[in-house]
């Protein structure tokens, strides 16, 4: 099955809170608890903190590219209780 693209255009970012599960990289097993949009990555953790700060969450961010949201490298924050 050929993947979907957006059209969200280049460079545009988006956020997705992850359970815990996402804390070794692997973010394809673990649940979404919310995904957002933010004019920063530091008001997305701010973000995603004052939402989901009582609980154990990993945070990570995509960048679209040709239709294509790309994953980061590594989780932008990781909240433990």
């Amino acid at each position: 099955m050929a993947e979907q693209k957006s059209k969200e255009p280049d460079g545009k970012r988006t956020y997705i809170v992850f359970d815990p599960r996402a804390a070794g990289g692997d973010t394809d097993d673990a649940a979404v608890y919310e995904s957002f949009d933010a004019s920063s990555d530091g008001k997305a953790k701010r973000e995603a903190y004052k939402m989901w700060g009582d609980r154990a969450y990993v945070l990570y961010g995509y960048t679209f590219k040709d239709g294509i949201a790309v994953e980061d490298d590594a989780p932008l924050k990781k909240h433990w209780c």
